[in-house]
């Protein structure tokens, strides 16, 4: 009776710590070996604006890293408009080259996506987001956003309810 007693709370331990940890990632993320930047502008970024600005990140990021092989992207809503996006928005991804013609080839790819992230910044009037192109594209299809994490806000619209109470 005991060892029933004994082994039957050896399990609900085991259970509790096991659930502590459901939830959470199990499989490491993997990396795609390029880079992929969602570019958001303001809402009256007009699409020639939007084009030179994209033109300059891409040129910008060819003549400043020796590891970047090519940087292409799109600018709006593509041919098959599944996914709508204003002229202000862009992608581009970045296809790096292979580790053994990096001038630092011990350089941790993270290490380069913050310099990339802080070239990408000094262009003004643009937000951008880094990830992976693949996994983007999973996190825009799945989620309906760019990023890794995002929060969503739900509910009634504040203002609204504010302008009826002033009616009242």
């Amino acid at each position: 009776r005991k060892l029933v007693v004994a082994a039957a709370v050896v399990i609900v331990i085991i259970s509790a710590l096991a659930a502590t940890r459901m939830g959470s990632e199990f499989i490491p993320t993997l990396d795609e070996g390029d880079v992929a930047i969602h570019t958001s502008r303001i809402p009256d970024t007009g699409l020639t604006q939007t084009i030179e600005l994209q033109s300059l990140v891409e040129k910008n990021l060819l003549q400043s890293f020796p590891q970047v092989a090519m940087v292409f992207g799109k600018v709006g809503t593509s041919e098959i408009a599944t996914e709508p996006h204003p002229p202000g928005t862009g992608e581009n991804a970045i296809i790096l080259k292979p580790r053994s013609e990096w001038p630092d080839p011990d350089l941790p790819k993270a290490d380069l996506v913050k310099q990339i992230e802080e070239e990408v910044k000094k262009i003004p009037g643009s937000n951008s987001e880094f990830s992976q192109p693949i996994r983007m594209r999973f996190n825009h299809l799945l989620a309906g956003v760019f990023s890794d994490v995002a929060v969503k806000v739900f509910g009634d619209d504040m203002e609204d309810e504010r302008k009826e109470e002033a009616r009242v």
